[in-house]
């Protein structure tokens, strides 16, 4: 019986040691490297952005340009993305989520402060957009932004928003069309056809502006499967590789908002 009371007393003065290790780190600021919940960004941190022009400067600005507008075409622009996609996008980076051999070592320095630090001072910094191509091509990429394409692919504005200036029509590929109502949670969506919407998948990104050779890699390895997801990937799968190119041409010169 003194053998059992022991080993309660030592198992009590665990359990208040650990309660108190726990505590001493939620109020030394530590934030659980955990995983944000998708749809949700109680796991992603206010970001502090004077702090984040620092850590951008040093960590980011050589490949993604210091006001986030990147130099090359085959590397995102991070300038007016959205702080909490651009966390969300990091923390997968550096878990493994999200594969990259170069984003990798690069993450693994960071700590989620860093990480929510430089995503709002890049959501804060101006995208400009590319110089326009073709005008054939970034209009039938416009037509399926909006509008989709009949029988195959729901239009990206019923997620994503559109440029500046430019409304999401209410109709095929709208919000109430063949977007969120139409094609999304209860058309083809979580119950239809397999698309979601945003509040089942997290933060969506901001396209307009975007480098266009980005997009294009960016949807073959959705639809390759190489960057999975259960709502790109059937999306860009749909898409035939001129359609792709379009959608691409027609982003890239497409203010943002």
């Amino acid at each position: 019986m003194r053998a059992l009371r022991r080993n309660l007393r030592m198992w009590s003065a665990y359990c208040c040691a650990l309660v108190f290790a726990v505590g001493a780190n939620l109020a030394g600021g530590q934030t659980p490297r955990t995983a944000p919940m998708a749809g949700s960004t109680r796991a992603v941190r206010v970001g502090d952005p004077r702090r984040g022009r620092l850590i951008a400067k040093a960590t980011c600005a050589a490949c993604h340009g210091l006001d986030g507008n990147s130099p090359s075409a085959q590397i995102p622009k991070l300038a007016g993305q959205k702080p909490a996609y651009l966390y969300r996008q990091l923390w997968a980076f550096r878990t493994g989520a999200r594969r990259s051999p170069v984003m990798a070592p690069i993450v693994a320095t960071l700590s989620d402060r860093d990480m929510a630090d430089a995503a709002s001072y890049f959501a804060l910094q101006r995208r400009r957009a590319d110089p326009p191509g073709d005008p054939g091509r970034s209009a039938a990429g416009e037509r399926i932004f909006f509008m989709g394409i009949p029988g195959r692919v729901r239009a990206c504005a019923a997620c994503h928003q559109g440029p500046a200036g430019r409304e999401v029509p209410r109709g095929r590929g709208g919000m109430m069309g063949g977007g969120m109502m139409g094609g999304g949670m209860m058309g083809g969506g979580m119950m239809g056809r397999g698309r979601a919407s945003p509040a089942t998948t997290g933060p969506v990104p901001i396209l307009p502006g975007q480098h266009a050779p980005y997009l294009i890699d960016q949807l073959k390895r959705f639809a390759d499967g190489k960057r999975p997801s259960p709502v790109m990937g059937p999306i860009a799968a749909g898409m035939g590789a001129s359609e792709r190119a379009a959608v691409a041409a027609y982003l890239s010169a497409a203010p943002p908002k």
